[in-house]
């Protein structure tokens, strides 16, 4: 039963992932070129203009906010499919002397199924949309960005 709910789930997300996935590829794209630009404006105008930085960290709040706060959201499911994993790895180690023989096959494979392909939104199935993601947008934004520097 837990098994069709999963592979039923599963399936709504790959669905997810076809429909919306250019969507989101295409906001991530746009919110880390957003936050390079109004970066390297906003250490360009501190150069030029300091009074006029107020309008260009603003800008520079919002989108940082918009990011992490999306990137946050879209990985809950992720973080759920991993509770899940432990959860259920925790609750079969303390009673896999009362499982029925017969079940425990289907268990391991179940158990399996969860480590190899956890619920993760993957637009495009380029990328898993977790937690960690936020780290690598911030690398890939700082090396832009020191590109953009080092250009000028």
């Amino acid at each position: 039963l837990v098994w069709n709910e999963y592979e039923l789930l599963s399936g709504l997300i790959g669905k997810a992932n076809r429909f919306l996935g250019s969507f989101v590829v295409i906001t991530h794209g746009i919110r880390i070129f957003g936050i390079c630009s109004v970066t390297y404006s906003l250490l360009h105008k501190y150069q030029t203009e300091p009074m006029a930085m107020g309008q260009y960290l603003s800008s520079l709040i919002m989108q940082v906010f918009c990011l992490v706060f999306n990137t946050l959201l879209a990985s809950r499911l992720y973080c759920v499919s991993a509770r899940l994993r432990s959860t259920l790895a925790a609750l079969l180690s303390a009673h896999w002397d009362s499982v029925p023989k017969d079940d425990q096959p289907v268990i391991t494979l179940f158990l399996g199924r969860l480590q190899s392909e956890p619920l993760a939104a993957s637009p495009l199935h380029l990328y898993n949309i977790s937690p960690s993601l936020l780290l690598s947008i911030a690398s890939l934004s700082i090396t832009y960005l020191v590109i953009l520097l080092q250009s000028k």
